[in-house]
């Protein structure tokens, strides 16, 4: 069992399409920050919500007043985020913008409920296709889907985040996106529930 799969999700589709937000629109956390966040918090209990209309969040535009309601202090800076055209990318010593062109299907992008969103452990897998090598990535599948912790420098026993079947389904209805097809490949070296590195 994957953590994901007993956080509180929408409980019927008029609750999902409900917009909770007020003012600015919370960014969302992707690829690298995406990953260290989900690495830092596999152990102990964390409550998502599924975000349905995703691609509304992309078209807040960084800024400093965004950083301090982002949140997640012990994440590395710059913090990478993805945005839904190249007008909503600024440079900034606080910002990486990724712009997001391709699909964001219902679960890819969660809500931590702490202002702040953060793309899914799959759309984080594939996004990470992008920049490490096909080795880099098996580990990461391997580390995803394991049942062990390493964030301390101990290797410690968690849930796995997600699952091979997860992470392989997802990246197969990407079609068009860039790291799918490295994301596939990786995975076909990956077995879910690995104790250790």
């Amino acid at each position: 069992m994957d953590i994901l799969s007993n956080i509180f999700l929408c409980k019927n589709e008029e609750d999902c399409e409900k917009t909770p937000y007020y003012g600015t629109m919370p960014l969302v956390l992707s690829h690298i920050s995406a990953l260290e966040y989900w690495l830092s918090v596999r152990r102990g209990s964390r409550s998502f919500v599924r975000v349905s209309r995703a691609r509304s969040l992309l078209s807040s535009v960084p800024s400093r007043s965004s950083e301090k309601v982002l949140g997640p202090w012990w994440l590395a800076r710059p913090l990478h985020v993805i945005v839904a055209g190249q007008e909503q990318r600024r440079p900034s010593s606080e910002f990486v913008c990724h712009v997001w062109s391709g699909p964001l299907p219902k679960g890819s992008v969660l809500d931590t409920q702490n202002g702040f969103c953060v793309c899914s452990p799959e759309l984080c897998f594939l996004q990470m296709a992008n920049s490490l090598s096909m080795v880099e990535l098996i580990m990461l599948g391997f580390e995803l889907c394991g049942t062990y912790d390493v964030s301390d420098g101990d290797v410690r026993e968690c849930q796995p985040l997600t699952s091979v079947a997860k992470l392989s389904a997802f990246a197969d209805k990407m079609h068009g996106v860039n790291g799918r097809k490295n994301a596939l490949a990786a995975l076909k070296q990956v077995v879910g529930g690995s104790a250790s590195p």
